[in-house]
């Protein structure tokens, strides 16, 4: 539905993918035979040296020389339904970050092999024509890496940069909604023990041939695992929900309007309550070209936000403007699909340390270009400012990437990032590191 409201979007990098909110429903082809199962199996390595952000009281500059490791193993299984299908995967991150890296307040040497455990069911079944019925569930628990360098821009739409061959572009198709790099102000300590518990469920069904209702919920949990971590992290959780209504105007128009609501507790007594209402208007300028205009409101109320002298702040409740803009350009080649991607962003967000709610501005870029043969060039980029505040969270990273086969990359590139908290005194703090990346997976179907 175009670019997502602020209230149902993840400000915890574990999972960057909205909960409770799903694809448009697919035309069945009754003369088609069945989907078989479908696996895979995948590994993206990464090695990466430079100077990272400091941690652990760092004030000024960039912390200290390091090269560090990282892997992330996929496995995953994709049970074919009508009309849908029950997704179920595996998704662990690993971290190797030699030398002492606080994992908690106490600012003791940490571990140097963090492991973040991730695992998603997905089910999306269509009993009839008109209607869809969908589920989703995720879990993660371990220790998580939260320095700005490990990821740049999590969750980019499939075909970026892939050579998949040249396809045709659906027109009225809204451009892929992206997670937004800046989660507001990052923890003190670049490793923590962390949770996420995330649930959702809903429908879309088709009330006439161009017009279609969603109506989902959900609930989430994330922060601290532990009271030490909870420290740093403060622990969040509350229901999340959205209904809205989708037209199709014509065969390259579409508009949609989006009521969503969240409300979120923290473990430091803070409390805010997001209501969110926005219409986003999709329009394809072509095969190769489609913008996205989205406007509304939010309504918030804020509760119970702790101050640097020890109380609370009072009580806030505003309504402050929703616009954003998105420029999604597909450009179809032999060698493969390139898609850029821009998207710009003003809305209220909660912070995920104190629970205030302030407007923040955040964009996204990505562009992938084929240089020579199989040799790509990739952007990719974010910013997170809030309008009226210190708050900076800015990352860059450029890279080439080969491909050696469809699923098989190595990848070579480097990654920029600036960071501010709540402090307008502290200086920006920078960090950079060049990285070594391989990406490989293995699709089919059983024998």
């Amino acid at each position: 539905m175009g670019v997502v409201s602020s209230a149902v979007v993840g400000l915890f990098l574990l999972y960057a993918d909205p909960i409770v909110l799903t694809g448009p429903m697919v035309q069945r082809d009754p003369e088609k035979p069945p989907e078989p199962i479908k696996y895979q199996l995948g590994l993206r390595a990464e090695l990466r040296s430079g100077h990272p952000l400091g941690f652990n009281g760092a004030t000024t500059g960039s912390g200290p020389a390091r090269t560090e490791a990282e892997f992330n193993p996929v496995a995953g299984i994709l049970l074919p339904l009508e009309g849908g299908g029950l997704a179920l995967s595996y998704e662990p991150r690993v971290f190797v970050v030699p030398g002492a890296v606080a994992n908690d307040s106490s600012g003791q040497p940490g571990k140097h092999v963090s492991y973040l455990h991730r695992g998603r069911i997905t089910l999306d079944y269509q009993p009839s024509g008109r209607w869809k019925l969908f589920a989703n569930g995720r879990i993660a628990y371990g220790e998580y890496d939260f320095s700005p360098l490990t990821t740049i821009v999590p969750g980019a739409p499939p075909g970026i940069g892939e050579p998949t061959g040249g396809t045709t572009a659906t027109p009225t198709t809204p451009s892929p909604t992206l997670p937004i790099p800046g989660p507001g102000t990052p923890p003190a300590q670049r490793v923590l023990k962390v949770e996420e518990y995330d649930g959702g469920l809903g429908f879309v069904h088709t009330i006439a041939p161009r017009l279609s209702w969603l109506l989902s919920g959900g609930y989430t949990r994330r922060g601290g695992a532990t009271p030490e971590a909870q420290q740093a992290l403060p622990l969040q959780k509350g229901p999340v929900g959205a209904t809205g209504l989708q037209w199709l105007l014509g065969p390259l128009d579409a508009w949609s309007t989006l009521l969503s609501a969240s409300s979120s507790s923290f473990s430091t007594g803070a409390h805010s309550t997001l209501v969110d209402l926005t219409g986003t208007w999709s329009h394809s300028w072509g095969r190769t070209l489609q913008t996205d205009l989205t406007g509304g409101a939010t309504a918030f109320r804020s509760s119970g936000v702790p101050n640097a002298a020890g109380g609370t702040q009072p009580l806030q409740r505003s309504v402050l403007p929703v616009v954003a803009l998105a420029f999604t350009q597909r450009v179809l080649l032999p060698a493969g699909d390139v898609r850029n991607v821009l998207q710009l962003r003003v809305a209220p967000v909660p912070d995920q340390l104190n629970g205030s709610v302030y407007e923040r501005f955040e964009t996204v870029l990505l562009s992938a270009v084929p240089l020579v043969g199989r040799l790509w060039m990739e952007l990719n980029g974010g910013v997170a400012v809030a309008v009226s505040g210190p708050q900076l969270d800015a990352r860059f990273e450029g890279k080439l990437s080969y491909v050696f086969a469809p699923r098989l990359t190595v990848s070579l590139g480097g990654r920029t990032a600036w960071l501010r908290g709540f402090d307008p005194a502290a200086p920006v703090a920078f960090g950079w590191v060049g990285f070594l990346a391989i990406s490989g997976a293995l699709v089919g179907a059983p024998p």
